[in-house]
C-alpha cells in the first residue's frame, strides 16, 4: 500500500490548474510548462496535465546560480551550458564544471536535471509560463513586443477563452502600434484587435487623444508612467487603482460566470509581483498591493458594456 503526501501549496496549485484545464478550449495542445524549481508546482502540473512536459527556464537557473554561486566565470559556463545544442559541446563543458566546480555540478545535476533534461525561456510562444521574467524595464518592454509577435500564453489564454465564451473584445479589425521613441510600427496580424500600445508619455497622449475622438473600443498597454497619461486623457472614474492580482484573476476565471466588466486594468508584467501569483495561486485575495511597489507594465482596458450571462460548459 503506497501513500502519496501532498503539501497545501501543491493542492492549492491543483486546484487553480484544474480550474486552468477547464477553461482551457484545447488543454491537451498545451506543449510545454516552463517553471523554477518548485517541487510544489511540477507536482501539480504533472496532476493535472500528465502528458505534458516540464522545462526549466533559462532565466530562474542562471538567477539561481547567480544567487548560490557568486563566481563570473560559472556563470558564464552556465549560459553556455544551457544555450549549446551540440552533446559534444555539451559533455565538454559538464567536464569543465565537475573539475573546476565540483560543488556546483553535484548541485547541478542532482537537482535540475533530475526533474528536467530540456531547457526554455518563459517567453518560448507555445508554452505555459509561471514565472517572472526578468527585473531589467528595457528588456521587459522588449519581451512584451516580442511575446505580442509570437503569442505569449498569457495572451493566447485570454483569447481563447473570449472566443469560448463567446464574448469579442473589440469589433473592429484595426492595430496601432506605438514604439518607445513615439514613431508608429506597421500593424501586425494581433488575435486582439483594436489594441494600441504607448511605451511614452507623449505617444500616448496623442495616440489615446486619437482613439478617444473616434469611439471604438480600445486596449492601452502602458509603460513607464504612462498610466498617469491614461488618466489624464480618460476620466478619473475609469482609470482608477485596483489590485491587479485580483482583477487579472477576475479577468481569467471570473469574468467567464456572468460577471459584467467594462473598465479592467488587464495585465501586469513588473518582476516584482510574481507571474505565478497572478497565474496559479488563489492568495491574491488577502495581498494588499499598497504596500508594494506599482507595477511599471501595466494594461488598460475598455471593454464595451453588454448585459448578458456567459455560460461556460465545465466538464
Amino acid at each position: 500500500m503506497y501513500s502519496l503526501m501532498r503539501d497545501e501549496e501543491c493542492s492549492t496549485y491543483i486546484t487553480a490548474l484544474s480550474h486552468f484545464r477547464d477553461l482551457m478550449p484545447n488543454a491537451n495542445k498545451v506543449q510545454t510548462f516552463v517553471v523554477d524549481l518548485n517541487l510544489a508546482r511540477m507536482g501539480a502540473i504533472r496532476t493535472v496535465f500528465q502528458r505534458q512536459k516540464i522545462l526549466l527556464c533559462q532565466v530562474h537557473v542562471v538567477r539561481a546560480v547567480h544567487r548560490n554561486f557568486w563566481d563570473g566565470l560559472l556563470w558564464n559556463l552556465v549560459r553556455c551550458l544551457m544555450r549549446t545544442t551540440s552533446i559534444a559541446r555539451f559533455s565538454a563543458l559538464c567536464l569543465r564544471l565537475r573539475r573546476k566546480f565540483p560543488r556546483f555540478y553535484i548541485y547541478f545535476f542532482r537537482v535540475w536535471l533530475k526533474h528536467a533534461h530540456r531547457w526554455a525561456v518563459c517567453y518560448l510562444s507555445g508554452t505555459v509560463c509561471l514565472g517572472n521574467l526578468t527585473n531589467d524595464r528595457a528588456k521587459s518592454v522588449r519581451w512584451l513586443k516580442q511575446d505580442l509577435y509570437a503569442g505569449d500564453s498569457l495572451f493566447n489564454c485570454c483569447k481563447r477563452i473570449w472566443v469560448l465564451s463567446n464574448h469579442m473584445l473589440v469589433d473592429y479589425e484595426c492595430d496601432v502600434v506605438v514604439s518607445r521613441i513615439g514613431r508608429p510600427v506597421v500593424p501586425f496580424n494581433n488575435p486582439l484587435s483594436g489594441v494600441v500600445y504607448a511605451f511614452t508619455r507623449y505617444a500616448a497622449k496623442r495616440t489615446l487623444k486619437e482613439w478617444k475622438s473616434s469611439n471604438n473600443p480600445m486596449f492601452v498597454v502602458a509603460v513607464n508612467g504612462s498610466l498617469k497619461v491614461v488618466e489624464q486623457v480618460f476620466s478619473r472614474r475609469l482609470a482608477y487603482k485596483v489590485d491587479v492580482r485580483k482583477q487579472l484573476c477576475s479577468c481569467i476565471f471570473h469574468q467567464l460566470y456572468g460577471i459584467p466588466c467594462r473598465h479592467l486594468l488587464f495585465a501586469c508584467l513588473e518582476t516584482k509581483i510574481p507571474m505565478d501569483d497572478l497565474l496559479v495561486n488563489n492568495r491574491w485575495l488577502d495581498v494588499n498591493l499598497h504596500k508594494v511597489k506599482p507595477p511599471e507594465v501595466l494594461a488598460f482596458a475598455q471593454l464595451p458594456y453588454r448585459r448578458k450571462t456567459i455560460q461556460i460548459p465545465m466538464h
